[in-house]
Order: C-alpha cells, then sequence, then structure tokens
C-alpha cells in the first residue's frame, strides 16, 4: 500500500499524538481513508485511546498542546475541558475541538472492549515522514459500525445520527460497492 497524504490539520493532530507517545488505535473516516488508499474528506480524527493512567496523562498532554475543548451537543461553542486521567475516563464517547483537527474520544466503542480488542488486528500505517499509526482492521470498523448503526448517538446539534451509509450497510445494499463508496467522506491524497 503506499503512503497516503492526510490533510495537513489532520496530520498535524496525529503528529502531536505521537510526539506525545499516546497509544491508541485510529478508527471511523481516517482509518477508512487509509485502508482505502485515501478516498473521501477527512474532518475528525477518531481514537480508541488505551486507558491506563500513564497513557492517559500523555493523551491529557497532547490535548492541552492541541488547546482541547469539550462539543457539547446542543450548544453553539465548545466548552472547556478538564485534562486529568480521571476525567478523560469518565467523559465516554465524546468529540474535542481543536486548534487542527477535531478528536472523537472513545475509550470503549460499542461492540468492542477497547484499544486491547481493537489493538490485537490493528496494523501500522506509514502516514508522514517518520510518523506511523496504529489503524483497526477493516474487519473491526465493520464491526464498529454495526455497532453504532445499533446505538445511534446524537449529533452535535442534538438530533439523531441518520442517514450516514456504514461500510457494512453499503456492501449489503451493493455487493460491488467497494469500501471507497461505502464511506465517500474520507479524503486523503495518495503519494
Amino acid at each position: 500500500m503506499a503512503r497516503v497524504d492526510l490533510e495537513p490539520d489532520v496530520l498535524s493532530t496525529l503528529r502531536i499524538l505521537d510526539d506525545h507517545g499516546v497509544e491508541l488505535v485510529v478508527i471511523g473516516d481516517v482509518a477508512d481513508a487509509l485502508h482505502d488508499d485515501g478516498a473521501g474528506f477527512v474532518e475528525t480524527v477518531a481514537i480508541v485511546p488505551s486507558g491506563y493512567a500513564r497513557n492517559l496523562d500523555r493523551l491529557a498532554g497532547a490535548l492541552r498542546e492541541l488547546r482541547a475543548q469539550l462539543r457539547v451537543p446542543g450548544q453553539t461553542r465548545a466548552q472547556p475541558l478538564a485534562l486529568a486521567p480521571h476525567a478523560l475516563r469518565e467523559l465516554g464517547r465524546c468529540t474535542l475541538v481543536t486548534e487542527h483537527a477535531d478528536v472523537e474520544l472513545d475509550l470503549e466503542p460499542a461492540g468492542t472492549a477497547g484499544y486491547p480488542d481493537l489493538f490485537a488486528d490493528a496494523r501500522r500505517i506509514e502516514v508522514g515522514e517518520r510518523l506511523a499509526v496504529t489503524v483497526a482492521s477493516t474487519e473491526d470498523l465493520d464491526r464498529l459500525d454495526d455497532a453504532r448503526a445499533r446505538h445511534p448517538v446524537a449529533r452535535p446539534d442534538g438530533g439523531p445520527r441518520s442517514g450516514r451509509p456504514t461500510r457494512a450497510s453499503a456492501r449489503r445494499a451493493s455487493p460491488s460497492a467497494g469500501p471507497a463508496t461505502a464511506r465517500g467522506r474520507a479524503r486523503a491524497r495518495p503519494r
């Protein structure tokens, strides 16, 4: 697979997380873009960090550098965020607004046992000069999509998420549909 160059804000966010030594698995649109050699547009970096305290300390440091704030459904402005490890653990699934790409943080996504579960089948993919990230397998991404379809979450404006095709639903709807059409939103530039 050729190295994929992500949008600069996404790449900057991943680099800061890596510079702080955060152990994580990338999921969501960035993972899809990396598996699909860069089709679509990426707005948010979705991650599943390891939940042990030292790693959450490193995550807190990276989020401070990114100037992360919590996006609260139904509110137009992001809120300041307590960046202590116990506070990060208690957040559950949330979206953080940063000075680069937004970060969707989830320590235990629906349908998984969190980081150890996703890490087991993940692989490292080079995304930039001296930067590789651990990316969930396509099978795990399908499993996450199926679990999210069964347990939808609210959009930032308070409405339910709907209408967004998942990798698995697109394949079921059209046997010829490949991963690039299943999640056409994720875009990166092939190098």
